[in-house]
């Protein structure tokens, strides 16, 4: 499914995936722009995700993410 995201912190990661459109958190314009898009153009390149996940973002990757954010 598609989704739609703010740029708060913590999300960019999630930029690089099919069917994911960001919005400025203080720019309801944009976010209706998104939605927009959401609306028409819906599809989701779901091999691309697939393999995106498989390559990056690994339990071993995450893992080692959260040793580095807190410094263990």
């Amino acid at each position: 499914k598609p989704c739609v995201i703010s740029d708060i912190p913590g999300l960019q990661w999630a930029r690089e995936f099919s069917g994911t459109y960001y919005y400025n958190k203080d720019d309801t314009n944009e976010l209706s722009k998104c939605l927009h898009k959401v609306i028409l153009n819906g599809e989701i390149n779901m091999e691309r995700n697939s393999r995106l996940i498989t390559e990056k973002y690994s339990i071993d990757d995450w893992a080692q993410k959260i040793v580095d954010v807190y410094d263990i």
